[in-house]
Protein backbone atom coordinates (compact mmCIF):
# COMPACT_ATOMS: atom_id res chain seq x y z
CA UNK A 1 0.00 0.00 0.00
CA UNK A 2 1.75 3.35 -1.04
CA UNK A 3 1.69 5.78 1.95
CA UNK A 4 1.06 9.09 0.91
CA UNK A 5 1.47 10.34 4.26
CA UNK A 6 4.59 11.10 6.34
CA UNK A 7 6.29 7.93 7.17
CA UNK A 8 6.58 6.67 10.69
CA UNK A 9 10.08 7.95 10.85
CA UNK A 10 9.22 11.50 9.80
CA UNK A 11 6.72 11.60 12.76
CA UNK A 12 8.50 10.42 14.89
CA UNK A 13 11.37 12.92 14.08
CA UNK A 14 9.22 15.59 14.17
CA UNK A 15 7.70 14.97 17.30
CA UNK A 16 10.53 13.49 19.53
CA UNK A 17 13.75 14.92 17.91
CA UNK A 18 12.81 18.03 17.10
CA UNK A 19 10.48 18.71 19.61
CA UNK A 20 7.61 20.07 17.70
CA UNK A 21 4.90 18.27 19.09
CA UNK A 22 2.47 20.91 20.03
CA UNK A 23 2.89 22.74 16.85
CA UNK A 24 1.92 19.41 13.87
CA UNK A 25 -0.93 19.24 12.46
CA UNK A 26 -2.17 16.44 10.25
CA UNK A 27 -2.91 17.42 6.16
CA UNK A 28 -4.49 14.55 4.22
CA UNK A 29 -1.53 14.29 1.55
CA UNK A 30 -3.55 11.69 -1.00
CA UNK A 31 -3.81 13.55 -4.18
CA UNK A 32 -6.88 12.12 -5.65
CA UNK A 33 -8.79 12.51 -2.26
CA UNK A 34 -12.24 13.75 -2.26
CA UNK A 35 -13.30 17.05 -0.25
CA UNK A 36 -16.35 16.29 1.54
CA UNK A 37 -19.84 18.07 -0.02
CA UNK A 38 -19.71 21.83 2.20
CA UNK A 39 -16.63 21.93 3.18
CA UNK A 40 -14.46 25.12 2.93
CA UNK A 41 -11.37 23.19 1.80
CA UNK A 42 -11.08 24.09 -2.40
CA UNK A 43 -7.91 21.39 -2.54
CA UNK A 44 -6.31 18.68 -1.03
CA UNK A 45 -2.58 18.54 0.11
CA UNK A 46 -1.50 22.34 1.44
CA UNK A 47 -4.17 22.90 4.44
CA UNK A 48 -4.39 20.82 7.82
CA UNK A 49 -7.28 18.33 7.30
CA UNK A 50 -8.62 14.67 7.87
CA UNK A 51 -11.05 12.33 6.45
CA UNK A 52 -14.39 12.39 8.22
CA UNK A 53 -16.39 9.08 8.81
CA UNK A 54 -16.90 8.40 4.92
CA UNK A 55 -13.19 9.63 4.44
CA UNK A 56 -13.96 12.17 2.20
CA UNK A 57 -11.77 15.37 2.85
CA UNK A 58 -12.37 18.23 6.11
CA UNK A 59 -10.98 21.02 7.59
CA UNK A 60 -9.84 21.30 10.93
CA UNK A 61 -11.25 24.24 12.64
CA UNK A 62 -9.44 26.29 14.32
CA UNK A 63 -6.74 25.05 13.85
CA UNK A 64 -4.44 27.69 15.01
CA UNK A 65 -5.16 27.40 18.50
CA UNK A 66 -4.50 23.40 18.87
CA UNK A 67 -1.97 22.17 20.53
CA UNK A 68 -1.51 18.44 19.62
CA UNK A 69 -0.93 16.24 22.24
CA UNK A 70 1.35 12.21 21.67
CA UNK A 71 -1.85 10.60 21.78
CA UNK A 72 -3.44 12.86 19.02
CA UNK A 73 0.11 12.08 16.95
CA UNK A 74 -0.12 8.48 17.54
CA UNK A 75 -3.86 8.54 15.59
CA UNK A 76 -2.26 10.28 13.06
CA UNK A 77 1.01 8.16 12.18
CA UNK A 78 -1.55 4.72 12.01
CA UNK A 79 -3.21 7.06 9.03
CA UNK A 80 -0.84 6.12 5.97
CA UNK A 81 -2.83 8.90 4.13
CA UNK A 82 -1.75 12.30 6.95
CA UNK A 83 0.88 14.31 6.22
CA UNK A 84 2.96 16.59 8.85
CA UNK A 85 1.70 20.24 9.09
CA UNK A 86 4.43 22.49 11.21
CA UNK A 87 2.51 25.90 12.49
CA UNK A 88 4.75 28.33 12.89
CA UNK A 89 4.62 29.67 16.05
CA UNK A 90 8.53 29.18 16.74
CA UNK A 91 10.00 27.49 14.13
CA UNK A 92 9.69 30.08 11.31
CA UNK A 93 10.55 29.66 7.95
CA UNK A 94 10.79 31.91 4.62
CA UNK A 95 8.92 29.92 1.19
CA UNK A 96 11.33 30.64 -2.27
CA UNK A 97 8.03 30.63 -4.60
CA UNK A 98 9.95 31.54 -7.43
CA UNK A 99 9.60 29.78 -10.61
CA UNK A 100 12.54 30.29 -12.28
CA UNK A 101 15.63 27.93 -11.06
CA UNK A 102 18.24 30.15 -11.35
CA UNK A 103 17.09 33.21 -9.49
CA UNK A 104 15.50 30.42 -6.53
CA UNK A 105 19.13 29.40 -5.98
CA UNK A 106 20.06 32.87 -5.51
CA UNK A 107 17.84 33.86 -2.88
CA UNK A 108 18.05 30.64 -1.15
CA UNK A 109 21.70 30.79 -0.69
CA UNK A 110 21.30 34.49 -0.15
CA UNK A 111 19.45 33.87 3.48
CA UNK A 112 21.90 30.61 3.98
CA UNK A 113 24.68 33.21 3.87
CA UNK A 114 22.72 35.97 5.93
CA UNK A 115 21.17 32.55 8.72
CA UNK A 116 24.07 30.26 8.62
CA UNK A 117 24.25 26.40 6.65
CA UNK A 118 22.52 25.10 9.34
CA UNK A 119 19.42 26.10 7.67
CA UNK A 120 16.99 23.36 6.52
CA UNK A 121 15.64 23.44 3.08
CA UNK A 122 12.60 21.48 2.01
CA UNK A 123 12.25 20.89 -1.97
CA UNK A 124 10.66 18.08 -3.67
CA UNK A 125 11.61 16.75 -7.42
CA UNK A 126 11.51 18.81 -10.43
CA UNK A 127 10.55 22.05 -8.76
CA UNK A 128 12.27 25.41 -8.33
CA UNK A 129 10.13 25.95 -5.34
CA UNK A 130 11.84 25.38 -1.46
CA UNK A 131 11.38 26.40 2.09
CA UNK A 132 13.84 27.53 4.12
CA UNK A 133 13.67 26.54 8.12
CA UNK A 134 14.97 27.99 11.55
CA UNK A 135 13.68 29.09 14.59
CA UNK A 136 13.20 32.97 15.73
CA UNK A 137 12.52 33.51 19.16
CA UNK A 138 10.04 36.43 19.26
CA UNK A 139 6.62 36.97 19.92
CA UNK A 140 3.77 38.61 17.23
CA UNK A 141 5.95 38.34 14.44
CA UNK A 142 3.67 38.55 11.35
CA UNK A 143 3.55 37.62 7.62
CA UNK A 144 6.18 39.10 5.18
CA UNK A 145 6.19 39.34 1.41
CA UNK A 146 8.53 40.49 -1.30
CA UNK A 147 7.16 40.49 -4.67
CA UNK A 148 9.87 40.16 -7.80
CA UNK A 149 10.13 41.52 -11.12
CA UNK A 150 8.15 40.19 -14.11
CA UNK A 151 5.80 37.97 -12.03
CA UNK A 152 8.66 35.69 -11.37
CA UNK A 153 6.97 35.23 -8.34
CA UNK A 154 7.27 36.16 -4.33
CA UNK A 155 9.32 35.44 -1.39
CA UNK A 156 7.17 35.16 2.47
CA UNK A 157 8.17 34.97 5.55
CA UNK A 158 5.51 32.33 7.32
CA UNK A 159 5.27 33.36 10.80
CA UNK A 160 1.96 33.75 13.82
CA UNK A 161 -1.10 32.12 12.39
CA UNK A 162 0.75 30.31 9.43
CA UNK A 163 1.68 26.70 8.74
CA UNK A 164 3.85 24.86 5.85
CA UNK A 165 3.70 20.84 5.19
CA UNK A 166 6.58 19.33 6.73
CA UNK A 167 6.41 16.10 5.57
CA UNK A 168 3.75 13.78 2.87
CA UNK A 169 3.33 14.23 -0.66
CA UNK A 170 2.72 17.67 -2.92
CA UNK A 171 -0.81 17.53 -4.90
CA UNK A 172 1.65 17.10 -8.15
CA UNK A 173 2.55 13.53 -6.46
CA UNK A 174 5.72 14.15 -5.70
CA UNK A 175 7.09 13.90 -2.13
CA UNK A 176 8.79 16.86 0.21
CA UNK A 177 12.30 16.36 0.52
CA UNK A 178 14.70 17.84 3.18
CA UNK A 179 18.17 18.52 2.91
CA UNK A 180 20.81 20.17 5.34
CA UNK A 181 21.49 24.24 3.28
CA UNK A 182 25.38 24.05 4.06
CA UNK A 183 26.42 20.31 2.68
CA UNK A 184 23.43 18.43 1.51
CA UNK A 185 22.85 16.18 3.67
CA UNK A 186 19.68 14.77 3.09
CA UNK A 187 16.81 13.99 5.54
CA UNK A 188 14.90 15.96 8.45
CA UNK A 189 17.35 17.98 10.55
CA UNK A 190 18.36 16.59 14.11
CA UNK A 191 18.14 20.51 15.10
CA UNK A 192 17.16 23.90 13.46
CA UNK A 193 19.27 27.05 14.03
CA UNK A 194 18.14 30.28 15.81
CA UNK A 195 18.25 33.49 14.02
CA UNK A 196 18.36 36.67 15.88
CA UNK A 197 15.29 39.08 15.29
CA UNK A 198 17.85 42.11 14.21
CA UNK A 199 19.27 39.27 11.66
CA UNK A 200 16.12 38.69 10.48
CA UNK A 201 15.38 42.08 9.66
CA UNK A 202 18.61 42.89 8.25
CA UNK A 203 18.18 40.47 5.59
CA UNK A 204 14.94 40.79 4.77
CA UNK A 205 15.64 44.77 4.09
CA UNK A 206 18.50 43.75 2.09
CA UNK A 207 16.56 40.85 -0.11
CA UNK A 208 13.73 43.56 -0.18
CA UNK A 209 16.44 46.23 -1.82
CA UNK A 210 17.82 43.68 -3.92
CA UNK A 211 14.56 42.05 -5.73
CA UNK A 212 11.23 43.79 -4.28
CA UNK A 213 9.19 45.67 -6.82
CA UNK A 214 6.04 46.60 -5.18
CA UNK A 215 4.33 46.81 -1.22
CA UNK A 216 6.03 45.06 1.28
CA UNK A 217 2.91 43.31 2.67
CA UNK A 218 3.42 42.79 6.68
CA UNK A 219 0.65 43.39 9.54
CA UNK A 220 0.64 46.06 11.83
CA UNK A 221 2.20 45.51 15.51
CA UNK A 222 4.92 42.63 16.79
CA UNK A 223 8.31 43.12 17.26
CA UNK A 224 9.51 43.73 14.19
CA UNK A 225 6.61 45.53 12.19
CA UNK A 226 9.06 48.26 11.04
CA UNK A 227 10.59 45.82 9.31
CA UNK A 228 7.73 45.61 6.79
CA UNK A 229 6.31 48.82 6.32
CA UNK A 230 7.15 50.56 3.59
CA UNK A 231 5.00 50.87 1.08
CA UNK A 232 2.16 49.26 2.63
CA UNK A 233 0.05 50.07 -0.14
CA UNK A 234 -2.23 52.95 -1.53
CA UNK A 235 -5.82 53.72 -1.22
CA UNK A 236 -8.00 54.18 1.86
CA UNK A 237 -8.22 52.39 4.97
CA UNK A 238 -11.62 52.82 5.63
CA UNK A 239 -14.44 51.66 3.59
CA UNK A 240 -16.72 54.97 2.10
CA UNK A 241 -20.16 55.46 2.98
CA UNK A 242 -23.08 55.19 0.09
CA UNK A 243 -21.25 51.98 -1.76
CA UNK A 244 -22.73 48.76 -2.48
CA UNK A 245 -21.22 45.93 -3.61
CA UNK A 246 -23.25 42.59 -4.80
CA UNK A 247 -19.89 40.92 -5.49
CA UNK A 248 -19.14 41.00 -1.46
CA UNK A 249 -22.84 39.56 -0.85
CA UNK A 250 -22.28 36.71 -3.59
CA UNK A 251 -19.47 35.56 -1.74
CA UNK A 252 -20.63 35.89 1.37
CA UNK A 253 -23.81 34.25 0.43
CA UNK A 254 -22.02 31.19 -0.74
CA UNK A 255 -19.25 30.60 1.64
CA UNK A 256 -16.23 31.90 0.17
CA UNK A 257 -15.49 34.26 2.93
CA UNK A 258 -12.62 32.59 4.63
CA UNK A 259 -12.62 34.74 8.36
CA UNK A 260 -14.81 36.91 10.30
CA UNK A 261 -14.34 39.91 10.28
CA UNK A 262 -11.72 42.41 7.96
CA UNK A 263 -8.83 43.62 7.65
CA UNK A 264 -6.94 47.14 8.56
CA UNK A 265 -7.76 48.50 4.82
CA UNK A 266 -11.60 47.38 4.87
CA UNK A 267 -10.92 44.20 2.66
CA UNK A 268 -12.73 41.04 3.61
CA UNK A 269 -10.66 37.13 4.03
CA UNK A 270 -11.47 34.76 1.70
CA UNK A 271 -10.49 31.44 -0.28
CA UNK A 272 -9.10 31.89 -2.98
CA UNK A 273 -10.52 30.01 -6.48
CA UNK A 274 -7.35 29.11 -7.27
CA UNK A 275 -6.00 27.37 -4.33
CA UNK A 276 -5.08 23.79 -5.48
CA UNK A 277 -2.35 25.77 -7.59
CA UNK A 278 -0.95 27.55 -4.37
CA UNK A 279 2.52 26.21 -2.71
CA UNK A 280 1.64 26.76 0.54
CA UNK A 281 -1.14 27.72 2.75
CA UNK A 282 -0.27 31.13 4.18
CA UNK A 283 -3.82 31.50 6.58
CA UNK A 284 -6.48 32.95 5.78
CA UNK A 285 -5.24 36.52 4.91
CA UNK A 286 -3.47 35.15 1.73
CA UNK A 287 -6.34 36.32 -0.55
CA UNK A 288 -8.63 39.29 -0.13
CA UNK A 289 -11.61 41.09 -1.60
CA UNK A 290 -11.56 44.56 -1.17
CA UNK A 291 -15.14 45.83 -1.16
CA UNK A 292 -16.10 48.33 -3.37
CA UNK A 293 -15.12 51.99 -1.79
CA UNK A 294 -12.32 50.43 0.66
CA UNK A 295 -8.73 50.50 0.16
CA UNK A 296 -9.08 52.93 -2.93
CA UNK A 297 -10.81 50.53 -5.27
CA UNK A 298 -14.45 52.15 -6.29
CA UNK A 299 -15.30 48.92 -7.86
CA UNK A 300 -13.88 46.18 -5.94
CA UNK A 301 -10.45 44.19 -6.43
CA UNK A 302 -9.56 41.01 -5.81
CA UNK A 303 -5.84 40.08 -3.84
CA UNK A 304 -3.85 36.84 -3.30
CA UNK A 305 -0.58 36.94 -2.33
CA UNK A 306 0.45 33.79 -3.93
CA UNK A 307 2.65 33.81 -7.08
CA UNK A 308 0.53 31.60 -9.38
CA UNK A 309 -2.47 34.70 -9.32
CA UNK A 310 0.01 37.21 -9.94
CA UNK A 311 -1.28 37.67 -13.51
CA UNK A 312 -4.75 37.12 -12.82
CA UNK A 313 -7.22 39.66 -13.25
CA UNK A 314 -10.51 40.75 -11.16
CA UNK A 315 -12.43 38.92 -14.32
CA UNK A 316 -10.61 35.64 -13.72
CA UNK A 317 -11.44 35.38 -9.79
CA UNK A 318 -15.44 36.66 -10.64
CA UNK A 319 -15.54 33.68 -13.45
CA UNK A 320 -13.95 31.21 -10.79
CA UNK A 321 -16.26 31.56 -8.34
CA UNK A 322 -19.15 31.70 -10.77
CA UNK A 323 -20.09 35.18 -10.12
CA UNK A 324 -20.08 35.54 -14.30
CA UNK A 325 -22.07 33.21 -14.80
CA UNK A 326 -25.08 34.16 -12.20
CA UNK A 327 -25.14 37.61 -13.83
CA UNK A 328 -26.13 36.23 -17.25
CA UNK A 329 -28.31 34.13 -15.53
CA UNK A 330 -29.79 36.41 -14.00
CA UNK A 331 -31.48 37.92 -17.60
CA UNK A 332 -34.74 37.21 -18.66
CA UNK A 333 -34.89 35.95 -22.42
CA UNK A 334 -36.37 37.79 -24.51
CA UNK A 335 -39.34 37.20 -26.60
CA UNK A 336 -38.47 36.02 -30.19
CA UNK A 337 -40.45 39.03 -31.64
CA UNK A 338 -38.51 41.27 -29.32
CA UNK A 339 -34.46 39.92 -30.71
CA UNK A 340 -33.60 41.64 -33.31
CA UNK A 341 -32.16 40.20 -36.43
CA UNK A 342 -28.52 39.92 -37.49
CA UNK A 343 -27.68 42.87 -38.96
CA UNK A 344 -30.38 44.99 -37.54
CA UNK A 345 -28.57 47.95 -36.19
CA UNK A 346 -32.25 49.90 -34.97
CA UNK A 347 -32.97 50.42 -31.25
CA UNK A 348 -35.85 49.12 -29.86
CA UNK A 349 -38.75 51.04 -28.27
CA UNK A 350 -37.26 53.59 -25.92
CA UNK A 351 -33.71 52.50 -26.79
CA UNK A 352 -30.81 54.87 -27.65
CA UNK A 353 -27.86 54.51 -29.71
CA UNK A 354 -26.04 55.91 -26.42
CA UNK A 355 -27.69 53.26 -24.40
CA UNK A 356 -27.29 50.27 -26.37
CA UNK A 357 -23.60 51.26 -26.88
CA UNK A 358 -23.30 51.78 -23.35
CA UNK A 359 -24.83 47.97 -22.88
CA UNK A 360 -22.57 46.64 -24.72
CA UNK A 361 -19.64 47.99 -23.74
CA UNK A 362 -20.23 46.92 -19.94
CA UNK A 363 -20.81 43.13 -21.31
CA UNK A 364 -17.47 43.28 -23.21
CA UNK A 365 -15.88 44.38 -19.91
CA UNK A 366 -17.05 41.26 -18.40
CA UNK A 367 -15.24 38.76 -20.37
CA UNK A 368 -12.59 37.36 -18.70
CA UNK A 369 -9.48 37.84 -20.11
CA UNK A 370 -7.68 34.61 -21.62
CA UNK A 371 -5.20 32.85 -19.58
CA UNK A 372 -1.86 34.03 -20.25
CA UNK A 373 0.11 30.50 -21.49
CA UNK A 374 2.40 29.15 -18.72
CA UNK A 375 6.27 28.71 -19.65
CA UNK A 376 7.60 25.25 -19.43
CA UNK A 377 10.97 25.02 -17.82
CA UNK A 378 12.66 22.06 -16.74
CA UNK A 379 14.70 21.87 -14.10
CA UNK A 380 18.78 23.25 -14.92
CA UNK A 381 21.89 21.41 -13.77
CA UNK A 382 21.57 23.81 -10.40
CA UNK A 383 18.29 23.29 -9.81
CA UNK A 384 19.38 19.15 -10.12
CA UNK A 385 22.32 19.62 -7.78
CA UNK A 386 19.86 21.63 -5.41
CA UNK A 387 17.23 19.07 -5.02
CA UNK A 388 19.00 15.86 -5.60
CA UNK A 389 18.66 13.25 -2.76
CA UNK A 390 15.66 11.64 -1.17
CA UNK A 391 14.22 10.39 2.30
CA UNK A 392 14.56 6.91 2.81
CA UNK A 393 11.82 4.39 3.29
CA UNK A 394 11.94 2.45 6.47
CA UNK A 395 10.19 -0.47 5.87
CA UNK A 396 11.31 -1.56 9.43
CA UNK A 397 7.91 0.62 10.99
CA UNK A 398 5.38 -1.70 8.92
CA UNK A 399 4.62 -4.94 10.04
CA UNK A 400 4.96 -8.40 7.90
CA UNK A 401 1.90 -10.01 8.74
CA UNK A 402 -1.37 -8.92 6.79
CA UNK A 403 -4.45 -6.26 8.56
CA UNK A 404 -1.39 -5.79 11.56
CA UNK A 405 -0.52 -2.67 10.95
CA UNK A 406 2.23 -0.81 12.26
CA UNK A 407 4.30 -3.32 14.96
CA UNK A 408 6.11 -0.21 16.86
CA UNK A 409 3.99 2.00 18.82
CA UNK A 410 5.10 5.98 19.46
CA UNK A 411 7.12 4.71 22.16
CA UNK A 412 8.58 2.27 20.26
CA UNK A 413 9.85 4.37 17.07
CA UNK A 414 10.97 7.20 18.94
CA UNK A 415 13.64 4.44 21.06
CA UNK A 416 14.77 3.61 17.39
CA UNK A 417 15.14 7.21 16.29
CA UNK A 418 16.78 8.57 19.54
CA UNK A 419 19.31 6.11 19.26
CA UNK A 420 20.26 7.36 15.58
CA UNK A 421 20.71 10.83 16.82
CA UNK A 422 24.27 10.50 17.96
CA UNK A 423 24.84 13.80 19.74
CA UNK A 424 21.91 15.88 20.47
CA UNK A 425 22.05 19.34 20.38
CA UNK A 426 22.51 21.10 23.87
CA UNK A 427 19.37 22.70 25.31
CA UNK A 428 17.12 20.67 23.27
CA UNK A 429 17.34 18.18 19.37
CA UNK A 430 15.23 15.80 20.85
CA UNK A 431 13.63 17.27 23.45
CA UNK A 432 14.29 20.68 25.77
CA UNK A 433 13.94 18.21 28.89
CA UNK A 434 16.94 15.71 27.05
CA UNK A 435 14.68 12.96 28.25
CA UNK A 436 12.41 12.45 25.09
CA UNK A 437 13.99 8.93 24.62
CA UNK A 438 13.97 7.36 28.25
CA UNK A 439 9.93 9.10 28.63
CA UNK A 440 9.02 6.83 25.78
CA UNK A 441 11.27 3.69 26.06
CA UNK A 442 8.13 1.68 27.40
CA UNK A 443 5.90 0.83 24.57
CA UNK A 444 2.87 2.04 24.06
CA UNK A 445 0.06 0.20 22.65
CA UNK A 446 -2.34 1.78 19.72
CA UNK A 447 -6.02 1.48 21.01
Amino acid sequence: MTRHGATLEEWAHLDLVLGLTADLLPVVSRPDAVVAPGSSLKSVGKTPSRYNAKRQVIGLPRWTAIQARGAQIERWMREPDLGACVQTRRVRAIDVDVTDPALAEVITYFFVSAFGPDVAIRGREGSSRVLLAFVVEAPDLGTRVLRLADGAGIVEFLAHGQQFVACGTHPSGTRYEWWRAGDGAPGLPDSLPTVALADLDSAWEEAATRWHVGPVHAPAGGASAAAGQAGRGVGEAAPRQGFEDPVLAWLEARGWTAHEGTGPRGQVWIHCPFEDEHTADSGHTQTAYYPAGTGGYEMGHFHCLHAHCEHRTDADFLTAVGYHLAVVDDFPDLPVEAKPALGDETCGPGETDEGRAATVASAVRRLPAPPAPRPVRGPSAAERSLLAGSLPSPEAWFSTEPGQGLKRGRGQTAKAVGARVAAPPAGGGIRASGGAVVQYTEPRRCP
